[in-house]
């Protein structure tokens, strides 16, 4: 049995796809078995981040009206994680929930890339899980952060963390955004990482790769750890 980790944010433009994405990556360089879900129904967004996206047929809603096999629907790229796509339009939560616990019997980490805001309907159909509350330091960022973080805690969440990203250390020591701990304790969740302002991280995104020893390479490469039980 693995572990689902449901990546949030409380508004968009947190960089919610990326990070789920990231860790997604870093626990798979780890030798890990990892599934990437996208459940943003709609918007589809996460398999852009894959070198592996025109490989994508089927998704999430096929699979769940019992069109093709679980195992069909699942995207292997060896250079990604494994995914399975988000459908075009809304899903059955209890459903969605169904198909990520036959998922969590294969891998040992599943990553639930959420749609942004605070509704917790799939999460309350899982009996345990992990969130990443993920935000910027804009006021309303983390507002909204804080807001999403009391909702999963609501639907059963095990462990809350907190992942920062785009950081800037200028502007903390600018006092124009609030330090670490005043986010963290806003929030009401343990800090798992920081991730820096990173100008290649477009560049690499447009390839579809992940590149350990860019600054973004790199934080993501210490949050797996972490979430691993290293000391980093």
């Amino acid at each position: 049995m693995g572990q689902i980790i449901t990546v949030a944010s409380g508004k968009g433009g947190a960089g919610k796809s990326t990070i789920a994405n990231g860790i997604a990556r870093g626990l798979k360089k780890a030798g890990h078995r990892v599934l990437l879900v996208d459940t943003d129904f709609g918007l589809c967004s996460a398999e852009l981040l894959l070198s592996g996206a025109s490989q994508v047929v089927y998704h999430i809603e096929d699979v769940i009206s019992g069109s093709v096999p679980l195992e069909r629907a699942i995207v292997t790229n060896k250079k990604d994680p494994d995914f399975l796509a988000a459908a075009q339009t809304p899903q059955e939560p209890s459903k969605v929930a169904e198909v990520l616990l036959a998922c969590n019997e294969q891998y040992d980490y599943v990553i639930v890339d959420r749609p942004a805001g605070v509704d917790t309907s799939l999460e309350t159909h899982l009996p345990q899980f992990y969130a990443f509350i993920v935000t910027q330091l804009d006021s309303m960022g983390v507002r909204g952060a804080a807001t999403v973080c009391s909702a999963l805690k609501q639907a059963g969440a095990t462990k809350c963390f907190v992942v920062i990203n785009r950081f800037r250390p200028e502007l903390v020591k600018g006092r124009t955004a609030p330090d670490i701990d005043t986010v963290c304790d806003t929030i009401c969740a343990q800090l798992l990482g920081i991730i820096p302002e990173d100008p290649q991280l477009f560049a690499q995104q447009a390839k579809g790769g992940f590149d350990k020893n860019t600054p973004y390479g790199k934080a993501i490469l210490r949050l797996t750890a972490r979430l691993q039980g290293e000391s980093v």
